[in-house]
């Protein structure tokens, strides 16, 4: 990332802000990946990735004043490949870069075949609140089906050594829409991460990303999708059994118990400040002019324009069960978000799907089905006539 040229005081920010950290190692890639990972990571490689990190998360938090870090995502890649004394020499080095003893949440991702008691050790040594387990599934056919590695008696034995480190913020990531799954699997799924006590649960949908081996598979015919209808009916009724569970949505494919909800993801949702540091991690400053800094570890600095940094509010804001705030969008653009787009805003309160008051936009529960509908309407009406 080159800086140079750069005037970063436009874009100090003057909020708290999300610190993502990213570790691109895994023992293997999944078949429907298409982050940046090394797989298999090599001990000397991920030490000097681990020092650049720091060394960039130290670089970045002075250049912008040292800004208050209200949370600390450590996602990939899997954090939990690193040997524990590296993983502890990265969220040790990135802690001090803060000039912080602690933040009000600090994540860590992991998966549950690299969950080890030395590392749980290193993690329960740390200021660290909540890990996210990747799981995907349950089903030994279902994470075959997307080249998931490990096993159900893996998940149980990670989660209880987290529960023995003392952890008790425990988020579990599933996928739906998986190559032969049936609704009845998703909701199998979903009662498992139920009785494991899970306070988190992210249920995310299939995506086939370009050049992914899934992808390579469904295109030729050697494997078929679960129909549309079946994937619905499966993530409908597993959200209706998690919120019998007392664990409710709060965006599209994330639901929490009251007060476990991930803020760090939330300040995404919102467009607040966020710093990234680590290979592809992104930066995202706004600006007090409706324009936004992106900075990419690996590009060069992108200046967001305000009709595409509005459009992203729409993008992101939607996606929360609270839906888009007008006073965010008010105080960075000057008006609430149905004065932008009156006439999409107008069709979509029509048909039941969404629903505008002074406080902002909400989706209903089945306008979330249609979002992309609805961002393809917005970004038509933003664009000059």
């Amino acid at each position: 990332m080159n800086l140079s040229g750069v005037n970063l005081s436009r874009y100090t920010p003057t909020e708290p802000i999300a610190l993502y950290v990213h570790v691109p190692f895994c023992a293997t890639k999944c078949d429907y990946c298409s982050f940046y990972s090394t797989c298999p990571p090599a001990e000397e490689f991920t030490r000097s990735v681990v020092d650049a990190t720091v060394d960039q998360a130290h670089e970045l938090l002075a250049r912008l004043g040292r800004p208050h870090v209200r949370t600390i995502y450590i996602g990939g890649g899997t954090p939990s490949v690193l040997a524990p004394r590296i993983f502890s020499r990265l969220a040790t080095g990135v802690l001090d870069a803060t000039g912080q003893q602690r933040v009000e949440e600090w994540t860590v991702e992991a998966n549950p075949e690299s969950i080890s008691a030395s590392w749980v050790s290193v993690l329960a040594d740390l200021p660290v609140t909540r890990v996210s387990v990747g799981v995907q599934s349950f089903s030994a056919s279902a994470r075959e089906a997307i080249g998931r590695s490990g096993s159900e008696g893996a998940i149980l034995r990670a989660v209880e050594a987290l529960r023995r480190g003392g952890f008790v913020s425990i988020g579990i990531d599933l996928i739906a829409g998986v190559p032969g799954q049936s609704p009845e699997d998703i909701v199998f799924d979903v009662e498992r991460a139920v009785a494991l006590e899970a306070d988190h649960v992210s249920l995310y949908t299939l995506s086939l990303d370009p050049g992914t081996p899934i992808a390579g598979r469904v295109a030729r015919g050697e494997v078929k999708l679960p129909p549309d209808e079946a994937v619905v009916e499966g993530v409908d009724a597993g959200c209706r059994r998690l919120a019998a569970a007392g664990i409710y949505r709060y965006e599209v494919s994330n639901y929490a118990r009251p007060g476990r909800e991930c803020h760090h993801n939330d300040a995404y949702w919102l467009l607040e400040p966020s710093v990234g540091v680590g290979p592809s991690a992104v930066s995202t400053l706004p600006g007090g002019d409706g324009t936004a800094l992106r900075l990419t570890t690996d590009a060069e600095p992108e200046l967001v324009t305000p009709r595409s940094f509005l459009l992203e509010h729409f993008m992101m804001g939607l996606r929360r069960a609270r839906g888009l705030p007008s006073d965010r969008v008010v105080e960075r653009f000057g008006a609430g978000p149905e004065d932008f787009v009156p006439r999409t805003v107008a069709r979509w309160e029509g048909a039941g799907l969404l629903r505008c008051s002074a406080e902002g936009l909400v989706m209903s529960d089945e306008g979330m089905w249609h979002l992309d509908g609805l961002l393809s309407e917005v970004a038509a009406e933003l664009s000059p006539t």
